[in-house]
C-alpha cells in the first residue's frame, strides 16, 4: 500500500499584536498615515517614494505587520495608496505579502490606490539582494542534460548576507517548444540546505546527467526561452513575471561573466536516440508534483495564510472554488482569519490511490464511504482511475466561536479548549489539469465518522488494531534480523542475490550490504508510517465513539495511549482532562496521564524558543498533580510532582521531601524507586554535590539499567569528581544504549581533550555527527576541538553549520565567542599563535 506522510509546520503565526511600545509607535503611524500617502503622491523616484515609506519600514517586522492591517481597515483611498506602496518597496518579503493581502481587503470594498509606483523600482531588488556586506555574488549553476525532448530545469545559485552565509536559488523550467520560461521560484536557505537539495536531486534523477553552467549560460538559456515566448505568442510563467525585477538585477541585467559553455554543451547531442530522449522526458515529468504534494503543498500554504497559493491548487471545476475569483476567495479566508486568528497549522499526508489490493485496510473501509460527488462538467473528462489522498490535520483558532462557512474548512472531531487546537481528518480527489495535478473536491471524513453508528465505528477500530498489530510483528520480526519479506519468492530471490555477492570483489560486497541495509532501513520506515497512519486515522474514529458513548471509559483510555504513540501531547491531554472531568473514581490516575501530557506540552513549546507558553504549561502541570496528590497521594503523583519543582528549580526541600517519602513506602514499584532515585540525583547535582548525586544515580542504575539518560548523568557525575576512567566507561555505556544521546559524545570529547588526545576528541565527535548530524551541539564541539588544534578554517565551517541549525543554543554562542578569541589572537600575533585549550561543560 504506497502511503506517505509529511508534516507541514508554517514558517510564519499570524501576528495580532505587538508589545505595548511598539504598539504606541503602530498608533502614531496609522494616525499619520495620510501624510505618508501625500509624501508618496509627491515623489517623483524611487528614492523619494523610499524616503517617505522609510519611518514605517524601520519598525520590526511584526509592528510593519499589525500597521498593515490596521491600514486595511481604514477604508480610504490614501491607506491603499501606503499599501501599494509597502508592497513595492517594503524590504521585508512578509510584509510586503501583508500589504499585498491588506490590498486585497480594501478591493472587496471597491477600494483602490490612486497613486502609481514611480517606474524602475529597482531599490527594491537592491534590497533584497544587498547586504551588509555588499551584493549577492553568484556562486554556481546547473541544468539538466535534457533538450533533446525539449525541456530543462535550469538551477541559480548566489551567495549572500553576513559573511555570505546565505544562498538564493532560483529555478526555471524552460521549454524550448512552445511555453518558453513554463515556470519558475526563488527562495533563500542556507549553504548546507542547498547542497543537501543538490545531493537529493542527484541521487533521485541519477540517469539525468546535471550540467555545470555559469551566470552567462543561465542567462544565454532563459533568454532562449523568452525567444520562444515571443515566437509563440504565449507569456512567461505569472511568477517568473512577478519576479522580473530580481531577475533583472541578478540575471538579465548582470555584467557578463565572461564565460560560456560551448554551444554544443547547452543543447543535447544530436545522436540521442529518440527512445532515450522519450526516457528522460518521462524522468523530467516525475519532477512535477504528484498528487500527494499537491494536497501537502494546499495545506501548507492554506495554514500558513497564503490564500492565493492555496487557491492555485483547486481545479478550476472545484467547488472548493466556490465560483469566485482568486482575488474574491482570498479575500473570504483574510476576512475569516481575522476574527479566528489561525496558527500553529500542522498537517499529515497519508497517499493512496483507488484501485488498491482489496486487502488494504483502506479499501475494507471504502466500501462504507460517502461518494465523492464529481462536477457533471468534468465527469467525461476524468480518465478511470482517480487519485484520493487522504490528510489528518490541525490548526489553532483562537477564536473558537468564529463562524466559517469556508467549504475547505472541515468539522473538528476534537478540539483542546486550553490551545484552541481542532483536528480535522479530510479526502481528497485529484485531476490533471494539462501536466499537473490539481484538487477537484474534498470529503469531510471526520465529520461522516461522527455520524457513523456504533457497530461500525467498532468495527472500523477493530480493523485497525488488527492492521497495527501486523505491521508491529512485521516491525519486530526486521528488527530482530528475520529478513526484509515475508514472502517466500522475496527469500528466495535475496538468497539468489547474497550468492552472486560471493562472486564479486570485496568493495562491491561492501556496496550491497549497504543496499541491502537501506532496503531495510527504507521498508522498516515505511511499516512505522502506516503504524502512524492508521493509529491517527483511529483518533477519528474514538472521538466518534466517544460522542455516542461517553460512558465507556475505555474509550479515553485508548485514545490517550493512541496519542501519547504518535507524540500528539495536546490531544493526549484532551483525553485525559475529559476522562478526568467525567469519571471521578479514576480522577487522580487521569490527572496524572493530563500532567504527563501537559508536561510534554510545555516542553514543546520550549523546544520552539516560546518561553511564555512553556511556564504557562509548566505551572499547569504542577496545580494539575498537586489536585492529583491531594486525592489519593500516589507515589507516582509525587514523583512526577516533584520532577516539575526539579524542572521549575524551585522548592527544592518540598521536592526532596516528596521523593524521600516514596522511597519510605513497602512493597514499591521498582520503576518508582527507580525514579525517585533519578530524581533525588538531580536535586544533589543542583546543589553541586556530585558525590550524593553520584550514589543516587548508580543506585537508580541498579534498579532500571536501561533508564533513558542514566548513564550519561553517571559519567558526568563522575568526570566532575576526577573520575575519568570511569567516567569514559559510562559514557561509552550510554553512547551503546542510546546514540542519540548527544552530552555523552560532548562530555567524552572533553574528556580527550583535557588529556590531550585531540585525535580521539575528533573521533568520537565524528562519530556522534555520523548519527546526529543535525546536531548544532555536536557541530559546535568539533568546532572547539579545531580551535583547540589551532585549525581555524576547519573551527568556522562547523561552527557556520551549527549555528545554520541553532545560533541561540548556549554551547554554540560559547564557542563562537572561543572562535573570535582566537582568531584575534591569531590576526595580532600570527607567528606565535598557538591554540588555548578550551572546554565547554554541559550542564
Amino acid at each position: 500500500m504506497p502511503s506517505k506522510k509529511q508534516k507541514n509546520t508554517p514558517k510564519k503565526q499570524s501576528i495580532t499584536s505587538v508589545p505595548q511600545e511598539e504598539d504606541e509607535q503602530v498608533q502614531q503611524h496609522l494616525a499619520d498615515y495620510q501624510q505618508t500617502a501625500a509624501a508618496l503622491q509627491s515623489s517623483n523616484t524611487t528614492h523619494e517614494a523610499e524616503a517617505a515609506l522609510t519611518p514605517l519600514t524601520n519598525l520590526s517586522e511584526s509592528a510593519q505587520i499589525v500597521l498593515l492591517q490596521a491600514l486595511s481597515r481604514e477604508k480610504t483611498v490614501e491607506a491603499a495608496d501606503v499599501l501599494l506602496a509597502m508592497n513595492t518597496f517594503a524590504p521585508l518579503k512578509e510584509v510586503r505579502k501583508e500589504a499585498r493581502r491588506s490590498l486585497i481587503r480594501l478591493e472587496t470594498a471597491r477600494l483602490y490606490p490612486q497613486w502609481t509606483p514611480p517606474a524602475t523600482p529597482s531599490p527594491v531588488v537592491q534590497e533584497e539582494v544587498t547586504t551588509s556586506t555588499g551584493p549577492s555574488r553568484f556562486w554556481k549553476g546547473q541544468f539538466t542534460d535534457t533538450r533533446a525532448v525539449g525541456e530543462m530545469q535550469l538551477l541559480l545559485f548566489w551567495e549572500q548576507g553576513e559573511n555570505y552565509k546565505e544562498v538564493r536559488t532560483a529555478g526555471f523550467l524552460l521549454d524550448f517548444f512552445h511555453a518558453g520560461v513554463k515556470d519558475f521560484f526563488t527562495e533563500i536557505g542556507n549553504k548546507r540546505q542547498v547542497e543537501k537539495r543538490i545531493e537529493n536531486m542527484q541521487a533521485q534523477f541519477s540517469s539525468i546527467a546535471l550540467v555545470d553552467c555559469s551566470l552567462a549560460d543561465g542567462k544565454q538559456l532563459v533568454e532562449e526561452a523568452l525567444e520562444v515566448n515571443q515566437q509563440h505568442g504565449t507569456k512567461p510563467h505569472p511568477d517568473y513575471t512577478r519576479n522580473l525585477p530580481l531577475i533583472r538585477s541578478l540575471l538579465l541585467d548582470a555584467p557578463d561573466d565572461g564565460y560560456k559553455l560551448e554551444q554544443s554543451s547547452l543543447e543535447s547531442p544530436q545522436e540521442l536516440r529518440f527512445d532515450e530522449a522519450r526516457n528522460l522526458l518521462d524522468q523530467l515529468m516525475t519532477l512535477e508534483l504528484g498528487p500527494e504534494e499537491t494536497v501537502a503543498g494546499f495545506l501548507d500554504t492554506w495554514l500558513r495564510g497564503d490564500y492565493e497559493a492555496a487557491y492555485t491548487a483547486l481545479a478550476k471545476e472545484s467547488p472548493l472554488r466556490e465560483g469566485l475569483s482568486n482575488e474574491e476567495w482570498v479575500a473570504r479566508r483574510l476576512a475569516w482569519a481575522e476574527q479566528a486568528h489561525p496558527t500553529e497549522g500542522k498537517s499529515e499526508i497519508a497517499f493512496r490511490h483507488d484501485d488498491d489490493d482489496d486487502d488494504d485496510l483502506t479499501d475494507e473501509e471504502d466500501d462504507d464511504d460517502v461518494e465523492i460527488a464529481i462536477p457533471s462538467a468534468l465527469e467525461t473528462e476524468i480518465t478511470d482511475t482517480v487519485p484520493e489522498v487522504e490528510a489528518f490535520w490541525s490548526l489553532v483558532l483562537t477564536d473558537t466561536e468564529a463562524g466559517s462557512g469556508l467549504k475547505e474548512l472541515p468539522q473538528a472531531t476534537a478540539v483542546y479548549k486550553p490551545t484552541g487546537r481542532h483536528w480535522f481528518w479530510t479526502k481528497y480527489t485529484l485531476v490533471r489539469e494539462g501536466n499537473e495535478w490539481r484538487i477537484l473536491t474534498m470529503l469531510d471524513a471526520g465529520a461522516q465518522a461522527l455520524t457513523l453508528p456504533i457497530e461500525e465505528l467498532q468495527l472500523q477500530m477493530a480493523e485497525i488494531v488488527a492492521f497495527a498489530a501486523e505491521q508491529l510483528s512485521l516491525v519486530e520480526a526486521m528488527s530482530a534480523g528475520d529478513g526484509l519479506d515475508d514472502d517466500d519468492e522475496d527469500d528466495e530471490l535475496e538468497d539468489t542475490e547474497l550468492e552472486d555477492v560471493d562472486d564479486v570483489d570485496d568493495d562491491e560486497d561492501d556496496d550491497d550490504d549497504d543496499d541491502l541495509t537501506d532496503l531495510k532501513f527504507e521498508e522498516l520506515a515505511e511499516h512505522f508510517e502506516e503504524m502512524m497512519w492508521v493509529t491517527t486515522r483511529a483518533m477519528h474514529y474514538t472521538d466518534a465513539l466517544i460522542v455516542q458513548t461517553p460512558e465507556d471509559v475505555f474509550l479515553y483510555e485508548t485514545g490517550y495511549d493512541q496519542a501519547t504513540g504518535v507524540q500528539e501531547n495536546e490531544r493526549a491531554a484532551l483525553y485525559a482532562e475529559m476522562q478526568a472531568e467525567r469519571f471521578p473514581a479514576q480522577r487522580g490516575e487521569a490527572l496524572r496521564r493530563l500532567a504527563m501530557a501537559q508536561l510534554s506540552i510545555a516542553r514543546t513549546y520550549e523546544e520552539n524558543n516560546d518561553e511564555e507558553h512553556s511556564a504557562h504549561f509548566v505551572a499547569e502541570t504542577e496545580k494539575t498533580l498537586r489536585t492529583s496528590v491531594a486525592i489519593d497521594n500516589a507515589p507516582m503523583g509525587n514523583i512526577l510532582l516533584a520532577e516539575t519543582l526539579i524542572a521549575q528549580k524551585k522548592q527544592l526541600d518540598e521536592a526532596e521531601q516528596l521523593l524521600q517519602q516514596v522511597l519510605t513506602l513497602p512493597d514499591i514499584d521498582p520503576k518508582e524507586s527507580t525514579l525517585a532515585e533519578s530524581g533525588l540525583g538531580h536535586i544533589a547535582q543542583d546543589q553541586e554535590d556530585y558525590e550524593q548525586a553520584l550514589q543516587h544515580y548508580l543506585r537508580a542504575s541498579e534498579l532500571s539499567p536501561d533508564l533513558p539518560g542514566i548513564w550519561f548523568n553517571i559519567g558526568l557525575m563522575q568526570r566532575q569528581l576526577g573520575q575519568l576512567e570511569e567516567a569514559e566507561a559510562s559514557h561509552l555505556r550510554s553512547i551503546d544504549e542510546d546514540p542519540t544521546e548527544t552530552g555523552s559524545y560532548i562530555d567524552l570529547s572533553g574528556i580527550y581533550t583535557d588529556g590531550g588526545d585531540l585525535e580521539a576528541a575528533e573521533e568520537v565527535l565524528e562519530e556522534g555527527i555520523e548519527i546526529n548530524p543535525e546536531a548544532a551541539e555536536l557541530l559546535a564541539a568539533m568546532a572547539l576541538v579545531y580551535i583547540n588544534k589551532g585549525d581555524l578554517r576547519h573551527a568556522k565551517e562547523y561552527l557556520d553549520d551549527a549555528e545554520d541549525i541553532d545560533e541561540k543554543l548556549d554551547i554554540v554562542q560559547a564557542v563562537h565567542g572561543y572562535y573570535d578569541e582566537a582568531r584575534q589572537v591569531q590576526q595580532q600575533r600570527p607567528q606565535k599563535q598557538k591554540g588555548k585549550s578550551r572546554k565547554f561543560k554541559k550542564k
